[in-house]
Formats: C-alpha cells, sequence, structure tokens
C-alpha cells in the first residue's frame, strides 16, 4: 500500500519551467501545467473506469489532522495496476483536493469512500468521522481534547469525480 503526505500539486510545474519566472511567464507556465493535468486527469480517468466496468472495487480510507492528511487506496489489494506510480499519486491527490480534506492540526478525522461508475461517470461515496478536536481558545488554551466519534456530514457524501 503506498502512502502519501500532501502538498499542493497545481501550479508547481511552474517554477520548474520558468527559472527566472516573471509574471507573464508564470501565466504561461500555470495554462502549461493546467493542461498537463487536465490531460493526466483525463488517462486517470480512462483508466479508472476500465478497472469499474470490469468489477472491479477502488475504495479510499482516510485520516486527517495532525497538520496532516493520508489517503490510501486499495488497489494493490484489488490487483489493480495503474499505468504508472504517478496516476496512483494523482489519484490520491486528486482524491484529497477534491474533498477538501482537512489537514489542520487541533483535529482528527478518519474517513472511507468507494468509486463508482454510473453511465460513463465516475462518482465517489464518502463519509467521515469526526474523531474528535482541541477544545479552547486564546483566553482558554488548555480545556483539552474532545472526543466527538460522530460522522461528519460535512465531508460526507455522494459526488462526481471528474467534470469534462
Amino acid at each position: 500500500m503506498k502512502r502519501r503526505k500532501f502538498l499542493l500539486f497545481m501550479g508547481n510545474i511552474g517554477v520548474v519551467i520558468g527559472g527566472g519566472i516573471t509574471l507573464s511567464s508564470f501565466s504561461a507556465c500555470t495554462s502549461i501545467s493546467e493542461l498537463m493535468l487536465k490531460r493526466k486527469l483525463k488517462k486517470l480517468k480512462i483508466e479508472l473506469l476500465s478497472f469499474l466496468k470490469s468489477g472491479k472495487r477502488i475504495t479510499f480510507a482516510w485520516n486527517c489532522g495532525g497538520d496532516e492528511a493520508m489517503v490510501d487506496t486499495n488497489l494493490g489489494k484489488e490487483g489493480i495496476q495503474l499505468s504508472s506510480d504517478e496516476m496512483e499519486y494523482l489519484l490520491q491527490d486528486y482524491v484529497y483536493t477534491f474533498l477538501n480534506l482537512p489537514d489542520v492540526g487541533e483535529f482528527s478525522m478518519t474517513g472511507e469512500g468507494e468509486l463508482k461508475e454510473k453511465e460513463g461517470d465516475i462518482y465517489i461515496e464518502y463519509e467521515s468521522t469526526l474523531i474528535g478536536y482541541q477544545d479552547g481558545d486564546e483566553h482558554n488554551p488548555d480545556l483539552g481534547w474532545k472526543e466527538v466519534n460522530e460522522k461528519d456530514e460535512e465531508n460526507s457524501g455522494y459526488k462526481k469525480l471528474f467534470e469534462d
């Protein structure tokens, strides 16, 4: 199982391509990186649809909080091999970004989701559980950890994963 901590993946290519970057070259680089990302996401969608249509289950689990977020997939357990490790990382990054999973420090959340194919589109059905959070503020910083262990409605649902 591959595990990855997340950094935002859009815009980073501008620095690599641009070297001594100016505002106009950054805009051009951003356009290039967006185009490259769209192409990679289209390829990823095609690969995922192929596996889903063949009856494979693609699931995710995440653990967020403590200033990080980790998303794991079941690809290896299902015998699913994407065309490259980069595609698997892109899938994890995309799910993290698409679901807007929080990673703040004074907070803990777990969750799971599954990809579903419907009429040639991919949807993600997902549910998160708020484990707990640090209760307090600048006036009362020592109120302590508050256990919740309840479904987090804001971070649960059913959404179309890729917009064409």
